[in-house]
């Protein structure tokens, strides 16, 4: 996800972890959606680092990030 960023900024994976970290810190994670833990992990952090990019590039698309990570999986 980091990837799709033009002009790398090492600010957002660093908000995006702190805002994770926060995440998990009040709530629990049984309540996210996601089938397995490993979807409950990946929504929530693909949520942190869509809230952080959201705060500091400019350009930012969510849907690029999604078709980048569907992309990803389907390897």
């Amino acid at each position: 996800v980091a990837k799709m960023s033009n002009a790398p900024d090492a600010y957002v994976p660093y908000i995006a972890m702190n805002y994770f970290d926060r995440f998990l810190l009040h709530y629990d994670m049984t309540a996210a959606e996601g089938l397995t833990a490993t979807e409950k992990v990946r929504l929530i952090a693909v949520s942190c680092y869509a809230l952080s990019a959201n705060r500091r590039i400019n350009r930012f698309l969510l849907g690029d990030i999604l078709i980048a990570l569907d992309k990803t999986e389907n390897r």
